[in-house]
This record gives C-alpha cells, sequence and structure tokens, in this order.
C-alpha cells in the first residue's frame, strides 16, 4: 500500500511553496500526495486565467511524475461560507470548488473531498433531513464538473460544536449509515466516502467499526491521531487509536487505496526549519504501520 500525506502545512508554507514541496514530500518517501486547495478566492492561484492555470498545474504534476510521486487525492477549499444549495457557477465561493475539482483532475487525483454543508443547528439527531435537502442540491451543482473532469467527489465524516457543552459533538456525516446514504443520494459513479480516522474518535465511534461498515464505499482516507476531545490532526500512535484495530479492519475490507495521512499539525510541531525531517519521520511512521500492523 502506497503512504500518503496532506500537503498543505508544507506547500503553504512561506519558505517551501508548491513545487519545491512536491519534491521534498517526494524526498521524504512519500509515493502519494493529497493536494490542499485551501487558498481561497484572493489567492493568485484563483485568480490565474484559465491558461495560466492549466499550464501551472500540468507543471505542477509534470514535476511529480519526475519524482516519482502521484497526487491520488485532493481536499476542496473550506471558505467561511455557508451554502445554501442554491448558488450557481458565478457564485465564487462555488467556483472556488470547481476550480479546484479542475485542478485536481489536471494534477491526476483520483478523488476530491468535498465537505458536505454542516447547518450550525445540525448537532445530535437534529436537523439532519434539511442538510441533506441542502447538500442535496449543493453536491449536484458539482456532479457534472465530477463527470466532466473524470475526478470523484468524496464526502467525508464530520463534526459539529456544541455551545452549551463546550465539546465536539456528532452531525451530519458523523455515521457510516449516513455517510452511504449520501454516496446511495448522488450516485456511486461519481461519489465515494473519505474516512477521517480522527473524527471518527472525536463522535462516539471507533475508526474500526466505521471501516468495518462503510467496506467498499471508502475510495480515500483522512488518517491522524487525537486524544478523542480535540481535533489535533497529530501523527499515529500520538493519541488514543487502536492502531492495529485500525490497520486490521483495512485488510478486512481489502481496501486498495492510499494509506493516506491528514497529520497537518505534525508538521506545525517542528516549524518550516524541520520540515524535511519531519516529512521523512511522519513518512515512516506510515510506513511501519502498513507494513508490521
Amino acid at each position: 500500500m502506497k503512504v500518503s500525506t496532506s500537503t498543505f502545512t508544507v506547500l503553504d508554507s512561506p519558505v517551501i511553496g508548491d513545487e519545491a514541496g512536491i519534491i521534498l514530500l517526494a524526498e521524504a518517501g512519500f509515493q502519494a500526495l493529497d493536494f490542499g486547495f485551501f487558498y481561497l478566492e484572493k489567492d493568485p492561484r484563483f485568480l490565474m486565467s484559465d491558461a495560466e492555470h492549466t499550464a501551472y498545474y500540468k507543471r505542477l504534476r509534470s514535476i511529480a511524475d519526475d519524482h516519482g510521486i502521484e497526487v491520488h487525492q485532493a481536499h476542496s477549499p473550506m471558505p467561511q461560507y455557508l451554502y445554501t444549495g442554491d448558488e450557481e457557477p458565478g457564485n465564487v465561493y462555488l467556483d472556488l470548488q470547481i476550480r479546484a475539482m479542475k485542478s485536481a483532475a489536471l494534477l491526476g487525483a483520483k478523488y476530491i473531498v468535498v465537505h458536505p454543508v454542516i447547518l450550525p443547528e445540525c448537532r445530535y439527531d437534529a436537523n439532519h433531513e434539511e442538510t441533506q435537502e441542502i447538500n442535496f442540491k449543493y453536491y449536484s451543482k458539482l456532479k457534472p464538473y465530477a463527470e466532466a473532469y473524470g475526478i470523484k467527489i468524496a464526502v467525508e465524516n464530520m463534526f459539529n460544536w456544541d455551545p452549551e457543552r463546550q465539546c465536539i459533538c456528532p452531525t451530519v456525516c458523523s455515521t457510516a449509515k449516513e455517510m452511504k446514504a449520501y454516496v446511495d443520494m448522488m450516485g456511486r459513479d461519481w461519489f465515494v466516502n473519505c474516512l477521517d480516522t480522527g473524527h471518527t474518535l472525536l463522535t462516539g465511534n471507533t475508526p474500526q467499526d466505521m471501516i468495518h461498515e462503510l467496506g467498499d464505499y471508502i475510495g480515500c482516507l483522512h488518517v491522524h491521531d487525537n486524544d478523542g476531545v480535540q481535533d489535533l490532526h497529530q501523527a499515529p500512535r500520538t493519541g488514543v487509536t487502536d492502531w492495529p484495530a485500525l490497520m486490521q479492519a483495512l485488510r478486512d475490507i481489502d481496501y486498495k487505496g492510499v494509506f493516506n495521512m491528514e497529520a497537518d499539525m505534525f508538521y506545525y510541531g517542528y516549524g518550516d526549519r524541520l520540515l524535511a525531517d519531519s516529512a521523512r519521520m511522519l513518512y515512516r511512521i506510515g510506513r511501519d504501520l502498513v507494513d508490521n500492523e
């Protein structure tokens, strides 16, 4: 199984950038990437002309190919904007998602994670039907672009915040049952699930149980660790995850994708001067899990 990492922390570093970041991660040992399109509407990469945009991402793909690393998946932007589902192309926030989908396809990604809309009042068991109606409209606007660009949209398990209890709580797609329902609602030709192992721990589940229940609905992974209370996005074996059980569950369902770690905060802990060292260490952790657990 290929070992992968999310790119945002490394590529977003002011001392690295996209091209050098891809090379750094390839030299660290990673065989695949989860490319993070977390920049928003004022970022120069969003403002490029179509020709500039195509040339830019084709060049990045060429660099990745030259260094033996693939962009297996991507993550769409997460603007501070609550979609209604009624947006049309020309709305800057919807265009951010569409632009990211095209960019990911140019890089060769098979999947792009697009978070479901989370209504603030969708907490625990409340307001799931209303939220699903909005998400049906929202994902329906994006589905034609998935088909046009040949990239599948991955629906991720999420969490919300309980202001009264001051803690993370379940919300839309916090259960495997609802995750699968969203994919079935939109059609399995162009939709899959992305299981975020850290998020499972925050919503009363375990990664291994979610993996077993989701089965082949899982197209891609966000693997990271936490303390069961906060969304820490730390390296495996630094929190409360049962890693032998998680790895066995992936074998049980015959998971064919890459082992992608979304441990962004691990890099932050050591800073820009140690980015290359942090990347090498994270790769070794992932490789050891894949090979020995």
